[in-house]
């Protein structure tokens, strides 16, 4: 069988892995802000579809 090293995660690697995931976050929000109010109810009801599949 062969063997694989793995390296250590630095902490400066973990500290750009939040900055990614704080930057997609704030994305995701502003796309989702883009969403009229009006659209919110039938917005959800499609994701839900999507989770509930078939």
């Amino acid at each position: 069988m062969r063997q694989v090293r793995v390296p250590d995660v630095r902490s400066d690697q973990l500290r750009s892995g939040s900055e990614v995931a704080i930057a997609r976050d704030a994305a995701i929000s502003e796309r989702l802000a883009a969403i009229p109010a009006s659209d919110h109810a039938k917005f959800h009801g499609m994701l839900w579809s999507i989770v509930e599949g078939p």
